[in-house]
């Protein structure tokens, strides 16, 4: 099955293929996600009784149909530290590290659709 994550097509060598998630994402129930959708690192997606966007950028919050900015890094990795702890695990400096280098990386991907989403809001 060949499928489009972004821009590229990939043949997957399978019959089906789900989405792609990245770690520490949490979603509510019946989120409804396409197939190949992308999904990037610890993003919070909520259900909006239609799928949601095939592609949304790591730490970008959906809600309510909209991209949210969430509750920023450092709540983003506080919680991330106590879902490893759950586990019985460390999250490490370089995980953290790791961790912000992707954030600052997607910053570009995320924060114009947060903006488009903010403005539409304020015209309501």
């Amino acid at each position: 099955m060949e499928v489009r994550i972004g821009k590229t097509m990939y043949d997957t060598g399978n019959t089906k293929v789900g989405s792609f998630i990245g770690d520490h994402t949490k979603t509510s129930i019946g989120t409804l996600l396409n197939t190949g959708s992308t999904i990037g690192v610890m993003c919070l997606l909520m259900a909006s009784g239609t799928p949601l966007p095939k592609y949304i950028p790591s730490f970008a919050w959906f809600l309510n149909g909209r991209f949210s900015p969430g509750a920023g890094f450092k709540s983003l990795l506080k919680t991330a530290h106590a879902a490893v702890a759950r586990r019985k695990c460390t999250l490490t400096e370089e995980d953290a590290v790791l961790l912000k280098t992707v954030y600052d990386m997607t910053k570009e991907e995320r924060d114009p659709l947060i903006k488009r989403d903010s403005k539409a809001l304020l015209r309501r």
